[in-house]
């Protein structure tokens, strides 16, 4: 079904994670060789790490630009709600709508990318001073070698599996991101397109005078405010500055 797959690659619906694999070592027999594979190890070791400080640096840039982005998109809120109130009213439906789903996005994207920096559900294992503390330690250099590789290789694998977790989280934000940004263009052409079809909005600083016998002027002394001049005319238009002045206009 469209919907489930969609929700599953926007990570609206994810998949339980797999319990991790742990591999067995066979310990080496002679000291060049266990040297050569604790080197090895090191190294895989050394690139996980790597990798997972980079995954973890990129999903803080997410966060950063999503956020950014999503409080320059809800600007576009009273714009919906004060703007377009003269549009057709599907077409402000649409647009709504468009723009709800934009916003659910980029929201998703960083909730995606804050996962990630949730240190608690992903526990990474490493070496551990028990591995010389307990009773039944390693007492010659092959015998210590290879429980250091045992060491590294249960880490490894689980270390892998926390960085492939972290990255899902990545990509999912990444995509939602990508959607959103591409919604964010389709909603700006529409709302440049549905600006031509706008009545033209009334000042509102513009009043109509339809009955002259109910014209009143009250001023706060005793001054009597006159008008002079007055042309003849069925409807009259006052337009009021900050300063409290008015301008008449002839309607039109």
């Amino acid at each position: 079904m469209f919907i489930q797959r969609y929700f599953n690659h926007i990570g609206l619906v994810k998949n339980e994670p797999q319990d991790v694999t742990v591999k067995t070592f066979t310990p080496a027999v002679d000291k060049d060789t266990a040297i050569l594979y604790l080197d090895y190890l090191k190294e895989l070791d050394h690139n996980q790490r790597d990798r997972g400080t980079t995954i973890e640096n990129k999903n803080s840039l997410m966060i950063g630009q999503a956020s950014i982005v999503t409080s320059i998109f809800a600007l576009f809120i009273p714009l919906l709600v004060d703007k377009f109130n003269e549009i057709n009213i599907y077409l402000l439906v649409g647009l709504s709508v468009i723009f709800l789903v934009v916003l659910g996005h980029y929201l998703l994207s960083i909730f995606h990318a804050i996962q990630t920096l949730l240190i608690d559900k992903y526990p990474y294992k490493t070496r551990s001073v028990i591995t010389i503390t307990k009773e039944d330690r390693a007492n010659d250099e092959l015998s210590f070698l290879n429980t250091e590789i045992s060491d590294l290789v249960t880490s490894l694998d689980h270390n892998r599996e926390m960085n492939d977790r972290k990255g899902g989280n990545l990509i999912l934000a990444a995509r939602c991101f990508q959607i959103a940004n591409f919604g964010f263009a389709i909603l700006t052409l529409l709302i440049i397109i549905s600006a031509f079809f706008m009545r033209h909005e009334k000042d509102p600083n513009e009043i109509r005078v339809t009955n002259f016998d109910d014209l009143k002027f009250i001023t706060t002394d005793t001054t009597k405010t006159k008008v002079t001049n007055m042309p003849t005319m069925d409807t009259l238009n006052l337009q009021f500055d900050s300063t409290g002045s008015a301008k008449v206009f002839k309607d039109k």
